[in-house]
């Protein structure tokens, strides 16, 4: 990560940050007060980022599954879910 900028160093040099950021392959910290308040990173950063996000979530998902199979739980489709939300008859 590059030195952090303040807030008002960043919206003054905003051209140079994005060519840091786009070109450099920098990764550019904001602050405000002088604690860390944003970072701005690469359209492929937030890609991985989001990527990484996804794969964790999918991993937790499964390993809630198994568990609540494991301990002899149902599960449901979100298709079912929604069905017997759509159904009045369905409700106590």
């Amino acid at each position: 990560m590059t030195k952090p900028l303040s807030v008002s160093e960043a919206r003054d040099k905003l051209a140079e940050v994005i060519g840091q950021v786009q070109y450099g392959g920098e990764r550019v910290t904001i602050s405000r007060r002088g604690k860390p308040v944003a970072v701005v990173v690469s359209v492929a950063d937030a890609a991985w980022l989001e990527a990484m996000e996804d794969q964790i979530d999918v991993k937790l998902a499964l390993e809630a599954k198994a568990e609540m199979e494991a301990l002899g739980g149902k599960t449901y489709s979100h298709a079912e879910v929604f069905a017997e939300l759509d159904d009045p008859d369905a409700r106590d």
